[in-house]
Protein backbone atom coordinates (compact mmCIF):
# COMPACT_ATOMS: atom_id res chain seq x y z
CA UNK A 1 0.00 0.00 0.00
CA UNK A 2 1.24 3.92 -1.36
CA UNK A 3 0.38 6.45 1.21
CA UNK A 4 0.84 9.58 -0.69
CA UNK A 5 2.14 12.46 1.71
CA UNK A 6 0.81 15.66 -0.09
CA UNK A 7 0.52 18.31 0.96
CA UNK A 8 3.57 17.74 2.93
CA UNK A 9 2.18 19.70 6.27
CA UNK A 10 2.42 16.94 8.65
CA UNK A 11 4.23 13.59 7.09
CA UNK A 12 5.41 12.38 10.46
CA UNK A 13 1.50 11.16 11.19
CA UNK A 14 2.06 9.09 8.02
CA UNK A 15 5.22 7.85 9.01
CA UNK A 16 3.80 6.46 11.93
CA UNK A 17 0.35 5.01 10.78
CA UNK A 18 2.83 2.82 8.16
CA UNK A 19 4.81 1.52 10.36
CA UNK A 20 1.71 0.90 12.83
CA UNK A 21 -0.06 -0.84 9.62
CA UNK A 22 3.26 -2.62 9.14
CA UNK A 23 3.41 -3.95 13.19
CA UNK A 24 -0.04 -4.98 13.48
CA UNK A 25 -0.17 -6.62 9.68
CA UNK A 26 3.26 -8.07 9.63
CA UNK A 27 2.21 -9.26 5.80
CA UNK A 28 1.17 -6.16 4.71
CA UNK A 29 3.77 -3.27 2.93
CA UNK A 30 3.04 -0.14 3.94
CA UNK A 31 5.16 2.65 1.58
CA UNK A 32 4.52 6.59 2.84
CA UNK A 33 5.40 8.15 0.05
CA UNK A 34 5.69 12.32 -1.05
CA UNK A 35 4.95 12.92 -4.59
CA UNK A 36 8.14 15.09 -5.05
CA UNK A 37 10.43 12.72 -3.17
CA UNK A 38 11.27 10.48 -6.37
CA UNK A 39 14.18 12.01 -8.57
CA UNK A 40 13.10 14.59 -10.82
CA UNK A 41 14.00 17.82 -13.08
CA UNK A 42 12.69 20.99 -10.28
CA UNK A 43 16.67 21.53 -9.55
CA UNK A 44 17.26 22.10 -13.51
CA UNK A 45 14.11 24.43 -13.69
CA UNK A 46 13.42 26.17 -10.74
CA UNK A 47 15.83 28.39 -8.75
CA UNK A 48 17.51 27.45 -4.98
CA UNK A 49 15.11 29.76 -3.35
CA UNK A 50 12.02 27.80 -4.86
CA UNK A 51 13.33 24.91 -4.67
CA UNK A 52 14.30 25.08 -0.76
CA UNK A 53 11.00 27.43 0.22
CA UNK A 54 8.52 26.97 -2.63
CA UNK A 55 6.28 24.37 -0.86
CA UNK A 56 2.94 24.97 -1.94
CA UNK A 57 1.45 26.27 -4.73
CA UNK A 58 4.36 27.69 -6.14
CA UNK A 59 6.66 27.64 -9.41
CA UNK A 60 6.88 23.89 -9.19
CA UNK A 61 3.08 23.23 -8.68
CA UNK A 62 1.99 25.94 -10.63
CA UNK A 63 3.55 24.76 -13.48
CA UNK A 64 2.54 21.16 -13.03
CA UNK A 65 -1.13 22.70 -13.32
CA UNK A 66 -0.57 24.39 -15.81
CA UNK A 67 0.48 21.51 -17.80
CA UNK A 68 -2.62 19.03 -16.35
CA UNK A 69 -5.26 21.49 -16.08
CA UNK A 70 -4.85 24.89 -17.85
CA UNK A 71 -7.94 25.93 -17.81
CA UNK A 72 -8.10 25.67 -13.79
CA UNK A 73 -5.33 28.18 -13.50
CA UNK A 74 -5.48 31.71 -13.32
CA UNK A 75 -2.01 33.33 -13.71
CA UNK A 76 -3.52 36.50 -13.45
CA UNK A 77 -4.32 36.08 -9.85
CA UNK A 78 -0.57 34.40 -9.00
CA UNK A 79 1.09 35.77 -6.17
CA UNK A 80 4.60 35.56 -5.04
CA UNK A 81 4.99 35.03 -1.36
CA UNK A 82 8.21 33.36 0.79
CA UNK A 83 7.90 32.47 4.07
CA UNK A 84 9.55 35.41 6.37
CA UNK A 85 13.43 34.21 6.22
CA UNK A 86 15.05 32.81 9.38
CA UNK A 87 17.96 34.39 10.84
CA UNK A 88 20.92 33.91 8.90
CA UNK A 89 23.21 30.94 9.25
CA UNK A 90 19.99 28.78 10.88
CA UNK A 91 19.52 25.28 11.11
CA UNK A 92 16.36 25.21 11.63
CA UNK A 93 13.59 25.46 8.66
CA UNK A 94 9.78 25.07 7.87
CA UNK A 95 11.00 21.71 6.50
CA UNK A 96 13.97 19.61 6.11
CA UNK A 97 16.71 17.45 8.70
CA UNK A 98 15.50 20.16 12.01
CA UNK A 99 12.08 21.39 11.05
CA UNK A 100 9.87 23.21 13.24
CA UNK A 101 6.31 22.93 14.11
CA UNK A 102 3.70 25.60 12.19
CA UNK A 103 0.42 25.50 10.11
CA UNK A 104 -0.11 27.61 7.28
CA UNK A 105 -0.72 31.00 8.44
CA UNK A 106 2.70 31.08 10.20
CA UNK A 107 3.95 31.21 6.79
CA UNK A 108 1.84 32.82 4.39
CA UNK A 109 -1.20 35.50 3.86
CA UNK A 110 -2.08 33.96 0.53
CA UNK A 111 -1.91 30.50 1.51
CA UNK A 112 1.36 30.55 -2.08
CA UNK A 113 4.67 29.39 -0.42
CA UNK A 114 6.77 30.17 -3.48
CA UNK A 115 6.71 31.98 -6.86
CA UNK A 116 3.54 31.52 -8.68
CA UNK A 117 4.26 34.15 -11.09
CA UNK A 118 6.85 32.56 -13.06
CA UNK A 119 5.32 29.18 -13.58
CA UNK A 120 5.03 27.73 -17.11
CA UNK A 121 2.97 25.12 -18.88
CA UNK A 122 6.45 23.97 -20.24
CA UNK A 123 8.16 23.91 -17.15
CA UNK A 124 5.10 21.56 -16.38
CA UNK A 125 5.59 19.61 -18.96
CA UNK A 126 9.24 18.89 -17.94
CA UNK A 127 8.52 18.23 -14.58
CA UNK A 128 5.67 15.89 -14.65
CA UNK A 129 7.56 13.68 -17.60
CA UNK A 130 10.42 13.40 -15.05
CA UNK A 131 7.68 12.80 -12.19
CA UNK A 132 6.46 10.04 -14.53
CA UNK A 133 9.23 8.21 -15.07
CA UNK A 134 10.40 8.31 -11.59
CA UNK A 135 6.97 7.29 -10.21
CA UNK A 136 7.00 4.34 -12.70
CA UNK A 137 10.20 3.19 -11.66
CA UNK A 138 8.93 3.78 -7.92
CA UNK A 139 5.76 1.88 -8.46
CA UNK A 140 7.55 -1.43 -10.16
CA UNK A 141 9.78 -1.70 -7.38
CA UNK A 142 6.98 -1.51 -4.93
CA UNK A 143 5.52 -4.61 -7.00
CA UNK A 144 8.47 -6.85 -6.82
CA UNK A 145 9.28 -5.84 -3.08
CA UNK A 146 9.33 -8.18 -0.45
CA UNK A 147 9.41 -7.37 3.15
CA UNK A 148 12.61 -8.23 5.00
CA UNK A 149 11.69 -11.67 7.21
CA UNK A 150 15.01 -12.15 9.01
CA UNK A 151 13.68 -11.18 12.78
CA UNK A 152 9.89 -12.12 12.25
CA UNK A 153 8.20 -13.49 15.35
CA UNK A 154 7.71 -17.33 14.09
CA UNK A 155 11.90 -16.94 12.51
CA UNK A 156 12.83 -15.64 15.97
CA UNK A 157 11.43 -18.29 17.90
CA UNK A 158 13.40 -20.61 15.44
CA UNK A 159 16.78 -18.83 15.98
CA UNK A 160 16.25 -18.49 19.76
CA UNK A 161 15.37 -22.98 20.00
Amino acid sequence: MGIDQCPRGQPQILDLVARDLHQRHEDFSVFPLFVWGVPNIAAELFTPKELEQGIHAGAAETSLMLAILPDQVRLDQAVCEFPPDLPPGSLLSPEGQLPFAWVTRDLTRSGVLGDATVATGEQGDRLLESLVSSWVQVIREIYQFRQPQRFRKDNFRTIIS
